[in-house]
């Protein structure tokens, strides 16, 4: 008799679609990139820009935002 609870592992795929580092690539260093190249250049602009307070909320942000996906994701398959 087969459980209810599987693993998130898909049983009928080989391997995964996309792999973890990949994810993590796409998921955590281009925006962090991306958000701190733009800080970089709104700080040229603006020379009071509080750039470094703006870069520690957009780095959280992702992170954030990653880990609530990721968790909703978790249970949802569950």
């Amino acid at each position: 008799m087969h459980s209810l609870i599987h693993t998130q592992a898909n049983p009928w795929t080989k391997n995964e679609t996309v792999p973890v580092w990949a994810l993590m690539f796409i998921g955590y260093i281009v925006p962090a990139v991306v958000v701190i190249v733009m800080q970089i250049v709104l700080r040229r602009w603006d020379r009071a820009w509080p750039w470094r307070h703006d870069t520690h909320h957009a780095v959280l942000a992702v992170l954030s935002a990653t880990a609530i996906a990721l968790t909703v994701t978790a249970v949802t398959k569950r």
